[in-house]
């Protein structure tokens, strides 16, 4: 790289067959310009090009429908941490890449955990997909004085298009028992792929507070309904367990075998 020589008159951008820098964060240089169309025709180009519009465009889809059932509970970052999950998946593989969200909060600082203990089962039947909810443990009253709260669940499929449904509870109140409860969802035969969102908002007399402490939402489950994505999967855990065992048979191969007393005296 050629360096220049102070002047006068400072360069910058294409003077004849050079490129002239004049940059804040590296000294001003002179670089040959790039041939045009030398790194779009390149297939790892291409194919980086092609996962980024498809990571695009599920993460838009997660953060519109995120963004219109969570009132304003979603964080600003909740884009890029979508982007960030999706990118530890290394096949544009839908149901893959939402996978990795299963336990991702709507928003951080505002997370779910803080208001009670809900357990969680999703069950798959011909027509339709049931979701038992057991409440173990209420939410506190809070600073708010709380002393209901209602629980959202909301579905999102893909099949033709992206769709989503939200199904909330009614109000139940912190001083009474523990409910179960079921929300069911019609199963649509061209469905592929689903996520799970529940959602848990603070209330008084049955109103909700509308404070942002008093809300959380997460990203709950994730499933297809395509074999191939079970398989892979399965694959993938079966890998998993073997490399787990094999640091655990490393680390007890590492322990130090050590003498007993014969007796004391």
């Amino acid at each position: 790289m050629a360096k220049l020589k102070p002047s006068l008159f400072e360069l910058s951008g294409k003077h004849g067959d050079e490129v002239h820098v004049d940059s804040k964060r590296y000294a001003r240089h002179v670089r040959k310009p790039v041939t045009p169309g030398t790194k779009k025709d390149e297939p790892a180009f291409k194919r980086q090009y092609a996962r980024t519009r498809y990571l695009n465009r599920l993460a838009s889809e997660l953060n519109n429908i995120v963004q219109y059932n969570s009132d304003n509970l979603k964080a600003s970052t909740f884009y890029e941490e979508l982007h960030r999950r999706f990118r530890k998946e290394p096949l544009n593989n839908r149901f893959l890449m939402l996978w990795q969200l299963r336990g991702m909060d709507v928003n951080a600082a505002y997370p779910l955990v803080k208001l009670g203990m809900q357990f969680v089962k999703v069950r798959v039947l011909k027509k339709k997909i049931v979701v038992d909810l057991q409440v173990q443990a209420h939410p506190d009253a809070g600073k708010y004085n709380a002393d209901c709260y209602e629980c959202r669940v909301m579905m999102i499929t893909w099949g033709k298009r992206v769709n989503h449904k939200e199904i909330p509870s009614s109000w139940v109140y912190i001083k009474s028992g523990r409910p179960v409860l079921e929300f069911e969802f019609p199963r649509k035969a061209e469905t592929r792929h689903w996520l799970l969102c529940l959602r848990v908002r603070l209330g008084i007399k049955e109103k909700p507070i509308g404070m942002l402490p008093t809300t959380g939402m997460q990203i709950i489950e994730t499933g297809s309904f395509l074999k191939r994505d079970l398989e892979i999967l399965k694959r993938r855990e079966k890998e998993q367990k073997k490399r787990e065992t094999a640091a655990t048979v490393k680390q007890e191969a590492k322990e130090v075998k050590r003498v007993k007393p014969k007796r004391m005296l």
